[in-house]
């Protein structure tokens, strides 16, 4: 499980090479956190799978649960 999360200082490029790079893993879930906002974009492999918000219990394809709800966002 890979998480990402993208700052102002990340450019599309950047972005967009490690995407293609955690895409070729097909077992490898990877996430990515804007701090613009409270969205998750999450994907297993090259499949996008479910977006998620840092505001409620973030639950990954193996089951692996993270309680954010008490953090202070």
């Amino acid at each position: 499980m890979l998480v990402e999360i993208w700052s102002e200082g990340n450019n599309n490029q950047h972005i967009e090479l490690k995407r293609e790079l955690y895409k070729t893993a097909p077992t490898t879930e990877h996430w990515y956190i804007s701090q613009e906002d409270n969205e998750i974009e999450c994907w297993l492999g090259d499949k996008q799978i479910a977006t998620q918000t840092l505001t409620n219990v973030l639950k990954s394809q193996g089951s692996i649960e993270f309680d954010l709800r008490d953090l202070a966002l």
